[in-house]
């Protein structure tokens, strides 16, 4: 199999496991599965990021495997377990980034706090949310119009250059 080529108009992949509505856990359990790294193999050789929506424990393990793959990890990881357990597995490694979609202002500030804007993208997950109140949320946060840049358009155009 050759390398998926770089190509005008595809900006990455996405992976999504949805709890309680696709199925009771994640199906891919082999995590030694050859397959699984031929996928991320060849992923990095793209150089696009993928968004990545897993259960804690397979996006934790998923990411390990990774060398500098860029990770989206979608509403903070809310829909894969506690986003501050993310935010706690997920500090150190600078190619893991994190959408604010659905997310409590709260939380998003947490997340500033403690990784920085440049990790962070604005997010809205149309149609679970709206883009005026996604939106607004960011905006509302108490932190620099400069911060806020990085969220909202300069973090996502930096994974895709």
């Amino acid at each position: 199999m050759s390398p998926i080529p770089k190509k005008k108009g595809f900006c990455g992949g996405k992976w999504h496991w949805l709890r309680g509505i696709q199925d009771c856990s994640s199906n891919y359990s082999v995590l030694d599965d050859p397959k699984l790294g031929r996928f991320i193999e060849e992923s990095e050789a793209i150089g696009l990021p993928i968004v990545f929506e897993e259960e804690i424990a397979f996006t934790e393990t998923f990411v390990k495997k990774t060398k500098d793959l860029k990770v989206i990890i979608p509403h903070l990881g809310m829909l894969g377990g506690n986003p501050l357990d993310f935010l706690q597995i997920f500090q150190g490694r600078e190619n893991v980034l994190f959408d604010t979609a659905l997310a409590s202002p709260d939380t998003i500030k947490k997340f500033i706090e403690k990784i920085g804007p440049e990790r962070i993208l604005f997010g809205s997950d149309i149609p679970f949310g709206t883009m005026k109140w996604e939106l607004e949320k960011v905006l509302s946060l108490p932190i620099g119009d400069d911060k806020k840049e990085w969220i909202l358009f300069k973090n996502i155009k930096r994974c895709l250059d």
